[in-house]
């Protein structure tokens, strides 16, 4: 499931950031190994690195306060909360933009636009109606709940700033493997149905991309 045109292109196309991500998950296995004060360094060394560190974590602080907040209630709140937050973010990273970097000395104002097609977005669209309908298993129902609401997140804001024809496709891939670890703790039939359309729609982006 990680073997896709999105990952590779990532990979190859933002080495920038591919680099910081690395470096915040190691960040994160660091804290989790009681590391903290290297945890801490390596995460500030990842901030320098690409803008969109910082960015980063204060979207996983979002769903995390979401879950922790949100614990005793209905499922379906938490998942309207996380599309609300996402839609927070995208006016922050679109109309609000400009005046963010400019105020934080940032030169790269302008940025030019990326006009995404509706079909390339459908499936992510399906997959962010699946999550945020889908309790999850009973096995996973509580661990997945911070993992979905990140999830709903960021592709939330893929969604709307590609509908601004602003870039997106990058808050959409550095959190990828969570976005698939969701989607895997979804209940049977609705795993079933996202996992079907997503090996379709990865054929299809790999027949394009390879122009087959």
């Amino acid at each position: 499931l990680l073997f896709n045109p999105l990952i590779v292109d990532f990979a190859f196309s933002q080495l920038r950031s591919a680099f910081a991500f690395c470096l915040l998950a190691i960040a994160l296995w660091l804290w989790r190994q009681k590391f903290k004060a290297s945890a801490i360094c390596t995460t500030v060394v990842a901030s320098f690195i690409h803008s969109i560190i910082p960015l980063g974590i204060l979207i996983f602080i979002s769903a995390k306060l979401i879950t922790h907040y949100n614990k005793n209630n209905k499922y379906s709140k938490s998942a309207m909360l996380s599309l609300l937050i996402g839609a927070v973010f995208v006016v922050l990273l679109g109309p609000m933009r400009a005046a963010i970097l400019t105020s934080i000395g940032d030169r790269r104002v302008d940025y030019q636009s990326a006009s995404i097609s509706l079909s390339y977005m459908s499936f992510w669209i399906f997959a962010a109606g699946a999550l945020m309908i889908s309790k999850g298993s009973a096995e996973y129902q509580y661990a997945r709940t911070t993992l979905t609401n990140l999830s709903i997140i960021l592709v939330t804001i893929f969604v709307g700033l590609a509908l601004s024809n602003l870039p997106s496709a990058r808050f959409l891939v550095i959190l990828y493997p969570i976005i698939m670890q969701s989607m895997l703790m979804t209940e049977a039939p609705i795993k079933l149905s996202l996992i079907s359309a997503f090996i379709f729609y990865t054929t299809m982006q790999w027949i394009f991309w390879l122009g087959l």
